[in-house]
């Protein structure tokens, strides 16, 4: 026993199909790398695998492939029955000297006609089958097609949806890096351009005590003039935010003077904003 390969008559049992038709779906290369060898009757040798692979697509859905043969198949025998009736009638012409010559019992004339009759429904049978199999295969063709233009325009469609899909997410992103900051500045009110500069311990007698009685600390205390800002507002200086907890003699109207520890001589004016809860 060939274990890669497998014989026409074992496929034959399997498939229950002629040989004429396994014949011809070898022809149609349903089977790849099929080998006949010639001699008084050909001896094809079918590969297991691509036995097996044919075996494992069939249940899906015929292969033209599998259709053409099929129609070949029933071609060649449709052309068989015609053929075989057509000696038989020959014969019997020749054996008889002619048609006028011909004298055939009235048994012999009903065979002869149930012969002729046969042929033709034979012929006609295996013809319809045929042609029932092509208008299948041509009806699938079209359906195919159908749905490979559905495909195309879904595809169209999930390519548009994926391009506003990405320009929506884009523009969501941006609105809400733009809410935030709006939210951000709804809380901020500008009190206009403010002069800063800036104080430390030992600079005067108060060292780090500031006027509201706390002890100033770098990066929070801040002095101004009440009169413009009370006492405990937030104050918002190039992005920091301080706590109005000082005054002085100097700073007056719109001055801000910024404690540190280390002594630091620097001037500037900048927009200065005060938080609203603490002001309206």
């Amino acid at each position: 026993m060939d274990e890669n390969n497998i014989s026409v008559e074992e496929v034959m049992k399997i498939t229950h199909k002629s040989r004429e038709f396994i014949i011809n779906a070898i022809q149609q290369g349903c089977f790849p790398g099929s080998v006949a060898i010639s001699g008084t009757r050909r001896n094809v040798h079918i590969p297991r695998k691509a036995f097996d692979d044919y075996m494992n697509k069939f249940s899906k859905s015929p292969s033209e492939q599998l259709i053409i043969a099929l129609l070949n198949s029933l071609n060649e025998k449709s052309t068989r029955q015609n053929k075989r009736a057509h000696n038989i009638a020959h014969k019997l012409y020749t054996n008889s000297g002619g048609i006028a010559n011909m004298k055939l019992t009235q048994k012999a004339q009903v065979t002869l006609f149930g012969a002729c009759v046969a042929s033709l429904i034979f012929a006609g049978t295996g013809y319809a089958q045929a042609k029932s199999v092509e208008a299948k295969y041509e009806e699938q063709s079209k359906q195919i097609e159908l749905y490979k233009d559905e495909l195309n325009d879904m595809q169209g469609q999930l390519q548009e949806y994926t391009k506003y899909k990405a320009m929506y997410e884009c523009m969501a992103v941006e609105k809400d890096q733009l809410q935030k900051q709006v939210d951000e500045l709804s809380k901020w009110k500008a009190l206009g351009q403010f002069t800063i500069t800036y104080y430390w311990p030992g600079e005067d007698k108060y060292g780090s005590l500031t006027s509201t009685g706390v002890i100033a600390q770098e990066g929070k205390t801040i002095a101004v003039d009440p009169e413009i800002i009370p006492y405990g507002s937030i104050i918002k200086i190039n992005g920091n935010e301080y706590l109005a907890e000082d005054c002085g003699g100097a700073i007056k109207g719109n001055r801000i003077d910024i404690f540190v520890e280390n002594p630091t001589i620097k001037k500037y004016n900048v927009e200065v904003y005060i938080r609203r809860n603490n002001y309206e």
